[in-house]
């Protein structure tokens, strides 16, 4: 995952910042990379599942990627959402300079934010295996697919509700 992408929303759908503001917060964010590239890659993605805590605002994977996911037009408030993503990067750029979680070969730790209806933003910790296939899950693991609408794996790291 080391290309941005800069993807259109699907019909019905819109993403809470455009890709360049989303890439000018993860530069003042100042999130810690490989050499290179020399910036986090920034992924806009359509992801049109949902879980027990509602809609896949980002994902981040610590020194790779930050994928941000078109949210439903007439589900969530565009001031909502945005105050949502601006919520769940700086708490992924706490995350960032923390500790890494120790994990086993062949795995690896996804961080997750969600929006559900009532405006509260759940960002979890997913520790994904990749299996034979490492870089195929890797590339996937930005998304939920439906089989993984409530992972095992998943833990509750902090909620907030948006006003």
């Amino acid at each position: 995952m080391s290309q941005d992408l800069d993807s259109k929303a699907s019909k019905g759908r819109y993403f809470a910042l455009s890709f360049h503001e989303v890439a000018s917060r993860v530069r003042e964010l100042e999130f810690a990379v490989h050499d290179h590239p020399r910036h986090l890659s920034v992924r806009l993605q359509n992801c049109e599942v949902e879980c027990g805590l509602g809609h896949q605002l980002c994902t981040f994977m610590r020194m790779s990627y930050l994928a941000v996911f078109s949210l439903p037009e007439d589900e969530v408030h565009p001031a909502v959402a945005k105050a949502a993503l601006s919520f769940a990067m700086s708490e992924y750029a706490v995350l960032d300079k923390g500790p890494h979680l120790a994990v086993r070969d062949q795995q690896f730790v996804v961080y997750r934010a969600y929006l559900s209806a009532l405006g509260r933003v759940s960002i979890t910790q997913h520790v994904v295996s990749a299996g034979s296939r490492s870089y195929l899950q890797f590339q996937r693991a930005a998304m939920l697919s439906k089989a993984q609408r409530a992972p095992a794996q998943q833990i509750l790291l902090t909620q907030q509700t948006i006003v």
